[in-house]
């Protein structure tokens, strides 16, 4: 369910820069340097795609039910891999790597031109994100997992 959240975030943070990053060129922190949203959505696209490789590898170790020897079978992966499983990760890892590539090339972009190829490219990502929700489906344990934030202290 980390993975799981840890990628939800990291699509947030990709919607908000392709729709608001032209807008808002970045904020400041306390020593005065400014960090760009390209830097911040590098990061967050690099976090949701190791989030994506852990989550194709604890869903084959919980369909083979022995954990970790059963996550790095390559009989199981090679298995997993023509499933919806595979499928969804594969367009999540494509769209992340084209956010990471346009976030990478969006520090070194003066022409305006170029600034909105770039923007369509995040479009098109974002479309490869989006029609991966569609293919991982219903989670059954997404309600205990909103009980279980609901009991937080804050």
């Amino acid at each position: 369910m980390l993975t799981k959240t840890a990628f939800y975030v990291g699509f947030a943070c990709i919607a908000g820069y392709t729709f608001f990053g032209n807008v808002y060129g970045g904020n400041t922190l306390e020593n005065g340097e400014r960090r760009s949203f390209s830097q911040i959505t590098l990061i967050t696209a690099l976090i949701a795609f190791l989030a994506n490789a852990i989550w194709f590898f604890a869903n084959t170790g919980a369909m083979v039910e022995e954990g970790i020897v059963g996550a790095l079978d390559l009989d199981m992966i090679s298995i997993i891999w023509d499933s919806s499983i595979g499928d969804t990760t594969l367009w999540r890892s494509i769209g992340l790597i084209g956010v990471a590539i346009v976030a990478i090339f969006s520090q070194f972009c003066v022409w305006k031109l170029t600034k909105y190829v770039l923007n369509a490219v995040l479009v098109i990502c974002l479309f490869f994100l989006s029609y991966s929700f569609t293919l991982a489906g219903h989670v059954v344990s997404v309600r205990q997992y909103h009980l279980s934030l609901s009991k937080l202290p804050w």
